[in-house]
């Protein structure tokens, strides 16, 4: 999220700051901020998934470790940063504050 904000030339602290309002989650599934949302969540885990796929290949693997190991967040952000053409194809629709634009109007 921080990077495509950062690509738009948006702050991404105060888009966060419109979801302190628990208020948006009550909104239909249509509504674009829980897109939004569940578009990075996927993207989230599909890079926990990946770097967990590649350090249990390991023979020394042990998953309590691989939580506690400084390495596990690089390798984390290493397959996000692969990720990161998914997400720059698609900025525009990841931005919460284009989604924010795309609320109708009361």
């Amino acid at each position: 999220m921080r990077q495509v904000h950062e690509h738009l030339g948006q702050e991404l602290h105060l888009e966060l700051e419109k979801l302190s309002d628990p208020g948006w989650y009550l909104e239909a599934d249509t509504g674009t901020n829980k897109t939004v949302v569940r578009r990075h969540c996927k993207l989230a885990f599909s890079a926990l998934k990946n770097a967990y796929s590649e350090a249990s290949a390991a023979k020394e693997f042990r998953h309590r470790n691989w939580f506690r190991s400084p390495l596990t967040l690089a390798s984390i952000q290493k397959q996000l940063t692969n990720l990161w053409d998914i997400v720059a194809e698609n900025a525009d629709s990841y931005s919460l504050t284009h989604a924010k634009k795309d609320k109708p109007q009361k």
